[in-house]
């Protein structure tokens, strides 16, 4: 089994890391944001009942790279990752990921809304060191310790590059 947890920020590079892994080991990707949220942007959570299937389904699943920064989501992984990646970088990069990537929302018909959307999403990801939730700083950091299997904590783009370059080439985690 090979079954990937990628955990960190907004802007922290979680999506391009996993898919960088999903194409390198051939390991499905599933980004949990696309789980929580309904299609078309971040602006409507699906219904509870709906996540928690989809989380089951792919929970069981032999091999995926699956990464989010919502604890309650990423959580249950943690009993049955084989490995996990907790991409720790400071504010500053995180901030010039999302501001680089710009809003998911943007295919909205109202680029208002999206514009609004996005700047929440700026101040909501600038609290992740401060805030006490399980989308927090402190949180991740306490799953990353207590996590038994394999893990990595990766704190600048330079190691998120290099981590991908040598799985790309070695084609393995080990």
């Amino acid at each position: 089994m090979q079954r990937i947890l990628i955990i960190g920020n907004s802007g922290s590079g979680k999506s391009w890391l996993g898919e960088c892994l999903s194409e390198s080991l051939e390991l499905p990707y599933i980004g949990l944001d696309k789980v929580f949220w309904e299609a078309g942007g971040l602006q409507i959570k699906r219904d509870e009942a709906d996540v928690y299937k989809r989380l089951q389904r792919i929970k069981v699943s032999e091999k995926w790279v699956v990464e989010g920064v919502f604890g309650k989501l990423i959580t249950p992984f943690c009993d049955v990752a084989s490995f996990l990646i907790f991409l720790d970088l400071p504010w500053k990069d995180c901030r010039e990921g999302l501001l680089s990537r710009g809003t998911v929302s943007e295919k909205l018909s109202d680029p208002a809304a999206a514009k609004k959307g996005f700047n929440e999403l700026l101040q909501w990801a600038s609290e992740y060191n401060s805030r006490k939730t399980k989308t927090s700083h402190s949180y991740h950091n306490e799953l990353f310790e207590k996590f038994c299997g394999k893990k990595v904590r990766l704190q600048s783009r330079e190691e998120i590059n290099e981590f991908c370059e040598v799985i790309s080439t070695n084609k393995t985690l080990n």
